[in-house]
Order: structure tokens, then sequence, then C-alpha cells
């Protein structure tokens, strides 16, 4: 079987034109030949379809007009027509669900419908993966409506963040849960991290006290940028590895089949603000999952960004997510087809598998 640190020679010419032309050939069939072997080891390019509007928090819960179209059926019938391996289904967000959720708010566009079921029955006709788009980290409504899990910084000012080391992980328990009850193939798991900008770090009550019992004195009041702070940094990292942990562990406790992945931010032009560095997060999951593009990695940075994921966990498959927007996500101007297949042409030639964004 060919390696994930090879090239995918052979694959190349044909992958490019998955998503971003709609031509590609039936070759794939090769790909799929050992169903027991898990989807991400026989799969090339697939990708991932969310709603424009809720990404970043705040939408109103009231308007109607949003995801009213959103339709599960049809987006895995338009994946099928573009030969796409597998489809990463966004589910969650900072304000809503998009299926029939027990515990956050459904779109208010999708009235009595729920998209996962519609997916779900739909992709059983194709033998075509579903994975769950689940994000952890978002301000929104959930966030405040459940004011005791926000960080705080040294002053005990709430911060516009969920603490790793509050109840939140129950809740994200109960989540995954009721997701993976429809039978989906597994989770793509976004927004791993503790913030891409000040303030850095969180002094809730739970943060202090794991902290003192963990190096024997208080956190640091602020950015000291001495041993302390070394030690702030340790706590950071350690207490994003423990949320992954033990989330993964829940979810296999519920399926041992369902796959894993948590979207890796340590990557540059990131830095130690998001709480996560190579080797110690890149390989929490199945596989290392990382993102591209021009609009925050600049164009010379595919190939960097790919060899980046590759080396942050040697000898592990990596995906790399790569948009069809010019600019920011859900930006609706579209790249050239020659664009998009460069990029993904780049992403294979690294080693990659690689999930287009729509």
């Amino acid at each position: 079987m060919r390696s994930w640190q090879e090239p995918h020679y052979v694959s190349i010419g044909m992958a490019t034109l998955l998503c971003v032309g709609g031509l590609f050939p039936d070759a794939t069939v090769a790909q799929r030949a050992s169903p027991a072997m898990p989807w991400f080891q026989r799969a090339i390019v697939g990708m991932e379809v969310g709603p424009t509007g809720a990404q970043f928090g705040y939408s109103s819960p009231t308007d109607e007009r949003y995801c009213s179209k959103w339709n599960g059926a049809e987006i895995v019938r338009k994946c099928v027509e573009a030969n796409a391996e597998y489809l990463v289904l966004w589910l969650r967000d900072g304000d809503f669900a998009y299926y029939n959720s027990k515990i956050l708010p459904k779109a208010p566009g999708l009235g009595n419908r729920d998209p996962l079921r519609e997916a779900q029955h739909e992709a059983a006709k194709h033998d075509l993966p579903i994975i769950s788009y689940c994000v952890v980290q978002q301000g929104g409504i959930y966030l405040q409506g459940n004011p005791q899990w926000k960080m705080r910084d040294a002053e005990g000012n709430e911060i516009g963040r969920f603490c790793f080391n509050s109840g939140y992980l129950a809740a994200i328990k109960q989540l995954v849960a009721e997701q993976l009850a429809y039978g989906i193939d597994g989770f793509h798991i976004d927004m791993l991290d503790q913030g891409f900008g000040e303030p850095y770090g969180c002094w809730c009550d739970a943060c202090r006290e794991l902290f003192r019992k963990a190096y024997g004195h208080p956190m640091p009041s602020g950015v000291t940028w001495d041993k302390t702070w070394d030690e702030m940094l340790e706590f950071r990292y350690a207490s994003s590895e423990r949320f992954e942990k033990e989330l993964t562990t829940y979810i296999r406790s519920l399926n041992s089949r369902a796959t894993v992945d948590f979207n890796y931010h340590g990557n540059p032009p990131f830095s130690f603000e998001v709480g996560q560095r190579p080797v110690q997060h890149a390989g929490s999951g199945d596989f290392v999952t990382g993102e591209t593009g021009v609009w925050g990695f600049s164009a010379l940075g595919v190939g960097l960004n790919a060899e980046f994921y590759r080396a942050s966990a040697p000898g592990v498959p990596f995906q790399v997510a790569i948009q069809r927007g010019v600019r920011m996500y859900h930006d609706q101007t579209t790249r050239p087809l020659l664009h998009m297949r460069w990029g993904t042409i780049t992403l294979l030639a690294h080693g990659a598998f690689v999930t287009m964004i729509d």
C-alpha cells in the first residue's frame, strides 16, 4: 500500500479535477477497493460544505431566511456528482446546530427539517462517508447562555471564549453523542484554539486551582516573560491536549470506528497564543488536519503548510483544507478554476489528502 509519506504520483492528475472542475474520472474505484480500510486511508479529495453567515457567532436566532434552503440530500448529491470521496458536513457552530439537537438551538430557517438525517439517508445510497464539522471554540449564543464556562483575564473579567478546564467538556460530549446517534463516520473538530489574539491565558477559578496543584504556586498576574510565564504556557498546552484526549476517548467509547481529527492551529503564521504546538497537538486524532490558502497563509504557504503538517506527526496521514474563495471564509468571490487546481495538485504532491471547503 502506498505510504502517506510519499507523493500521490498516480492520482495527482485525476484528483485535482475533483470538486474544482466536476470532471474527476471513475478511477477512484481503486481507492475504494477495500471498504474495511478507514475512509481517510482510501480517500484523496473530499469536500467540506457549510452555510454562510453564522460561523463567527452572534447571528439572529429569528432570521428564518438563514438556512431556509439548506438541504442535506442535495448537498450529498452534488458531492457525488463531483466524485467527492467524503463529505465534511457543517453540524455545529457558535450559534446553531444544523440537525435536531436537544442541546443547541437549530438554525432558524430549517423549521422541522433535519439536514443531517437527509444527508445520511442520501449518502447511504452512495457509500459516501459523512463527517461532522463541529466547532469547539466559538463566541455566540451558546457561550452567552453559559457564562460559567467563559475564560477570565487576570483581573477576573470575562473573555469571549470557552475555558477548556470548565464544565464545557461535558457539554461537548453530549453534542458528539447525539451526532454519533445518526450514524456518522467521524468528526472534524475545529477551533481548538485558546484565542488568536490578546488576552493570552485564562485566570478562572478552575484554572487557578489546577495551576497551583501542578506547579505549587499561583498563576502569574499577567504576561511576565519569565519562568512562571513559561509554566503558564505549558499549562495552556496541557489544557488543550487534555481536552482533545478526553473527547477522543469518549467518542471511541461510543463508537470505536468513528474517526476523530482536530483542526491544528499551531502552524505558521500562528504563534503561542493559540495554545497548540507541533507534535503535542498535531497528532491527537487519527490523522493530522490543518488549513492553508491565500486568505491567511499567503500564496506561497500551500506547500509550506503541507510540509509543516507532515513534519508535525511523522508517519501519520495528513489532511489539508483549502477553500474555494479568494479571501476569508464565506467570501463569495470564487477563485479561478486553474488556481484551485494548482492548490490541489500542490497539496497532493506533498502527500496530503485534500478537503475543498465550499
